[in-house]
């Protein structure tokens, strides 16, 4: 039998008498009917995925500007391929063939075989593009830079329609003519029907979420978990407990709204962690899998008892994570030490690490962006609960006017803006004013070498 849901737009219809519309409450209209997820396919990407069967990992190295192929039983690195500046998303195609990574930095998809590990195209898409999905015959890729998706058809190489959805596109998920799209700035999810390319609908898990650059899509349940950060903005009194919240938004596909009472606060149902950043979920087991890219590690939530099963340490910066389709093990990667974390269910531990990539940055600009990206150094914040990118994700703005803010409201800055010289003292008054760490200055009261590796990060920032 047929898994139908039915997903309502309430829209008023005219012409009908009051019993048709059923008394005052309009009639549901149109009405979609979501596709059998028992034949239809739902196509997830990441930073990390799964390729040829199970045999293959491939990861996306936003830092090294390729994406590596691994072969998971000698766990060894069989090709890595140079994808552009800033590969952020990967996604294999359905008959196992081919991969695409989009480059953030530089405005394309590469195609990559899969048999060979040779570039079979680069197809430039638009501004900024970030997460991507496919049937095989067609590419979505979200356009961030662009306020749009891009519909790319794979034969031809090249841009068939672009849709215009609402700002900040980041995360995909695709199930048969419905597109699901996060916005990162928002934390809001978008569905888009792809027969005529509309928007149909757009809600938010929380009006104060951003940071949510990824989904995890259940087409069983009909339910779409979106990790995010809730930006305490309007606070009078910002604490390091009460500026920003990690999340997990759950919304219902049947009509497209957010469950309240299904969401998870991170901080409660494990502990304090940063920046909630992909999801897979086990349903034999009914574990939610988080991993949190600030404090490096990764929150097991048995949705069960809406509590963790395991708080697990893995790398640095970790952005993506797959697993077997049985859920014996998963796979994390992290982006700021180029490696793969391998964890096994059973043991709920990490029981290999696998090099995917080495970062060839000078150390300082290594150790500069990991306590910039990072929350688990004391000097940069208390409890594990902040981390620059909180706010600069990038280097950028949140786009938020912080009621608290030490001396007065005032709106976040855009790091990339900076001119001339950074001041050491007014960055570290910032880490302890806001972020609550003991700051990075030495005993002596000079500016310790790491503080001068994350000045020298922050002037690597591109400008826009």
């Amino acid at each position: 039998m047929l898994f139908f849901l039915v997903l309502a737009f309430w829209l008023p219809v005219s012409g009908l008498p009051a019993s048709a519309q059923g008394g005052p409450t309009p009639t549901p209209r149109p009405l979609y009917a979501l596709p059998d997820p028992n034949t239809v396919r739902v196509s997830q990407g990441g930073a990390i995925v799964l390729a040829a069967n199970q045999r293959y990992l491939v990861t996306a190295n936003a830092f090294t500007g390729t994406a590596s192929v691994v072969d998971i039983y000698p766990r060894t690195v069989v090709a890595e391929i140079p994808v552009g500046e800033e590969p952020r998303a990967l996604v294999v195609s359905p008959d196992q063939q081919w991969f695409a990574v989009t480059d953030f930095g530089g405005g394309t998809v590469s195609l990559v075989d899969l048999n060979t590990f040779s570039l079979l195209a680069t197809i430039p898409v638009g501004g900024q593009p970030w997460g991507v999905v496919t049937d095989g015959v067609r590419l979505y890729v979200a356009l961030s830079g662009q306020d749009a998706v891009a519909e790319v058809d794979v034969s031809a190489r090249q841009v068939a329609r672009l849709i215009s959805v609402p700002p900040k596109p980041a995360g995909l998920a695709l199930w048969g003519d419905f597109l699901y799209v996060t916005h990162f700035d928002t934390g809001a999810l978008t569905l888009v029907y792809l027969p005529t390319g509309v928007v149909a609908g757009t809600t938010r898990g929380v009006q104060d979420a951003n940071l949510s650059p990824a989904l995890w899509l259940d087409p069983f349940d009909g339910v779409a978990y979106l990790p995010a950060t809730r930006a305490n903005a309007a606070n009078p009194a910002l604490t390091f407990d009460s500026t920003a919240w990690p999340v997990v938004n759950v919304f219902p596909l049947r009509d497209l709204t957010s469950s309240r009472a299904r969401r998870i606060a991170l901080d409660v149902a494990d502990r304090p962690v940063n920046l909630p950043w992909d999801a897979t979920l086990d349903r034999a087991r009914r574990w939610l899998w988080v991993v949190n890219a600030g404090s490096n590690d990764v929150s097991v939530i048995d949705l069960a008892t809406g509590f963790a099963r395991a708080h697990i340490p893995v790398g640095a910066n970790p952005r993506g994570i797959t697993r077997f389709a049985d859920g014996s093990t998963l796979f994390v990667y992290n982006a700021l030490d180029g490696t793969v974390s391998v964890i096994e269910a059973a043991s709920l531990q990490v029981t290999d690490v696998i090099q995917a990539t080495h970062l060839e940055m000078p150390i300082d600009l290594l150790i500069g962006a990991q306590l910039f990206y990072g929350s688990v150094d004391g000097r940069l914040s208390e409890d594990r609960r902040l981390s620059c990118a909180t706010c600069h994700f990038d280097g950028g703005s949140d786009g938020r006017r912080w009621e608290g803010w030490p001396g007065g409201p005032r709106r976040t800055p855009d790091l990339r803006e900076l001119d001339g010289e950074i001041d050491p003292l007014w960055l570290d008054t910032h880490i302890r004013a806001v972020q609550y760490g003991s700051g990075l200055f030495d005993a002596s009261g000079e500016p310790s070498p790491d503080l001068d590796a994350l000045i020298a990060y922050l002037r690597t920032l591109p400008t826009e």
